[in-house]
């Protein structure tokens, strides 16, 4: 008898743009702080509370706001300035390293 799933040693996860489903070392997440009421790019997977995750595309993340994923997901007003957070923190960190 076999184990199942011990081939996959890491979990596979839905992106929030896209819907498909992927390893999650392969994508970012999200994460939401219900107490404080506050959503952060969890680069390096340490923070606690719930997660979404995307695969970090230009084009997935403009979908993400284009129909207010994180809304949806996290079931919150997420502020436009807090998208614009993100993007910016997208840009920093992700989008531009390629451009170098």
């Amino acid at each position: 008898m076999t184990k199942i799933g011990k081939k996959n040693s890491g979990f596979n996860r839905k992106c929030i743009a896209t819907g498909l489903v992927v390893p999650e070392n392969q994508m970012l997440r999200f994460d939401y702080n219900k107490n404080k009421n506050i959503i952060r790019l969890d680069v390096n997977r340490e923070l606690k509370g719930r997660g979404a995750y995307f695969i970090a595309t230009e084009d997935n993340w403009n979908t993400v706001v284009r129909k207010k994923c994180l809304n949806k997901t996290f079931r919150t007003a997420v502020s436009k300035e807090t998208y614009e957070k993100i993007e910016q923190e997208l840009k920093e960190r992700l989008w531009l390293k390629k451009i170098d």
